[in-house]
């Protein structure tokens, strides 16, 4: 059987290593090499063997993963057939062998001896950028030359390493329950395409349903689904005519939040099908956005109203940040409003390195969470990590964060604690082995059902578990399964 697209390198490897494999091809796939991963070429239900022949034979370069578990028992069959093409093929065809972290050394030790005389790339020591720039070069056939990179910029765009067991568990549970969240959603989802206010049953909700899709994006959810269109689609037929996104419905005031979570997205959807249509749509609410930043400040609530607040500012960079990837404004226009945004977040922190709803308030960890998680995403990891002592020591012993409530305008608006405290430290932590993450990690799941996160309390359903969910993401991209970049199955169809 013919592979579709020639690729450039065919992963051999043993299925025990799958998460660090996966995360080597990502980090390949993203210097512009074409990887060929059998667990994401693999038609279900077609012949698995005359596929991955014809892939091994396709491929010039046959990457050799070598981890903790060895050779499994097709993994040994594909490197016999890769050597064999090698010495058939001289120059053409490359065989690069990779230690992986973790793997001992009574395992290198039985190293077949053709595969031992190959020069290998070492990531004993973790997936860094300077082993990553060597294997990009073996996988080319080019010497890799001198390789500039720091401890620390290795450690800020490789921090993968080999999982220990209660990872493992831990990244089994969080993708386990993306996925019972993902089927909620789409079950819960209204007739008109909305997603409702607080749970089944009730009206649609336009703050809701563009936090929750953009929280599903996060997750890995596929926007090229009938289910999630006809979701986003009834969050841009519902906007106001000055362009924004209301509370609720149309009528309703536009508020920067749910315009920044619509504009979020509209811009994931644009990025996965390329639709021009969407391009223009997440143009016109990132301009909703540019054009009503308060002057040297971030964003109020409610653009005209009242002074910035901290929350909506964190969620109106994250749109700029996305959109500025996805070039659908003007560059210039986008890096002036972060710049003013970040200086103005960097200004309103508090001596104990927190940030409170607006810059006069004290800290509240559930607002820093978030704004640790903001100031990650945007490159600014050590700023985000100077807030770590305060939100460690601000968590009870039970693990949990307190919620903060926000009252703009009147209104109560309640900020999850527990899932914007997992959200700052997943986002900025080195490990997640710490007492404070795991006891996190812990209280944030007695809020799951099974399906949804709810407050304490309250009936809350839709509102809570687009944050949970956001933790969740946040965990399973520090675990090494970054689930934004992840093709997922789509579920089966409804309605």
């Amino acid at each position: 059987m013919a592979v579709a697209e020639r690729p450039d390198v065919f992963i051999s490897y043993n299925s025990d290593d799958t998460d660090l494999v996966q995360e080597i091809v990502r980090r390949l796939s993203q210097v512009g090499l074409r990887c060929w991963l059998d667990l994401w070429a693999l038609v279900p239900g077609q012949p698995w063997q005359e596929d991955t022949e014809s892939a091994l034979l396709a491929s010039r370069t046959v990457l050799v993963a070598v981890g903790r578990s060895g050779f499994g028992r097709w993994h040994r069959e594909e490197l016999r057939s890769a050597l064999a093409l090698r010495v058939e093929g001289g120059a053409q065809r490359r065989v690069v062998p990779v230690l992986l972290p973790g793997v001992p050394e009574q395992v290198i030790a039985t190293l077949p001896p053709f595969l031992r005389r190959l020069s290998f790339v070492d990531m004993r020591g973790g997936i860094t950028g300077h082993a990553l720039a060597r294997l990009a070069a073996g996988c080319r056939g080019q010497p890799p030359g001198m390789i500039s990179s720091t401890d620390e910029e290795d450690r800020e765009r490789a921090p993968m390493r080999a999982h220990t067991g209660s990872e493992r568990r831990m990244l089994a549970i969080v993708e386990a329950s993306m996925r019972a969240i993902r089927r909620w959603a789409q079950a819960i989802q209204n007739r008109d395409g909305g997603i409702p206010s607080d749970n089944e049953g009730t009206y649609s909700c336009a703050w809701s349903s563009a936090g929750l899709l953009w929280s599903l994006a996060m997750a890995g959810e596929d926007f090229h689904s009938l289910w999630i269109r006809r979701g986003l689609t009834w969050v841009l037929d519902n906007r106001n005519p000055d362009g924004g996104s209301p509370v609720v419905s149309v009528g309703d005031p536009s508020i920067t939040e749910a315009t920044a979570q619509a504009a979020l997205a509209c811009l994931e959807a644009y990025r996965q099908t390329e639709d021009s249509s969407l391009a223009r749509e997440s143009a016109a609410l990132v301009g909703w956005l540019l054009y009503r930043q308060e002057k040297s400040a971030g964003w109020s609530w409610r653009p005209g109203t009242e002074c910035s607040w901290t929350v909506p500012t964190a969620f109106s960079m994250l749109a700029l940040d996305a959109a500025q990837t996805c070039s659908v404004c003007p560059d210039t226009e986008i890096r002036a409003a972060l710049a003013g945004a970040t200086e103005w977040i960097v200004a309103t922190r508090n001596s104990d390195c927190g940030w409170g709803s607006r810059s006069t308030d004290e800290s509240r960890p559930a607002v820093t969470g978030l704004v640790m998680y903001v100031l990650a995403k945007l490159g600014h990891r050590d700023l985000a990590r100077e807030a770590l002592d305060f939100l460690c020591l601000s968590q009870h012993e039970s693990g949990h964060w307190p919620p903060a409530i926000d009252r703009p305008l009147g209104r109560s608006v309640i900020r999850f604690g527990d899932a914007y405290g997992v959200l700052g430290l997943a986002s900025c932590a080195s490990s997640l082995d710490t007492a404070s993450a795991q006891l996190g990690i812990r209280a944030l799941m007695t809020s799951f059902s099974g399906r949804f996160f709810r407050y304490q309390d309250t009936i809350m359903h839709s509102w809570p578990t687009r944050d949970g969910l956001l933790a969740l993401s946040a965990l399973a991209t520090a675990l090494g399964s970054d689930p934004k970049w992840q093709r997922r199955t789509p579920l089966p169809q409804s309605g």
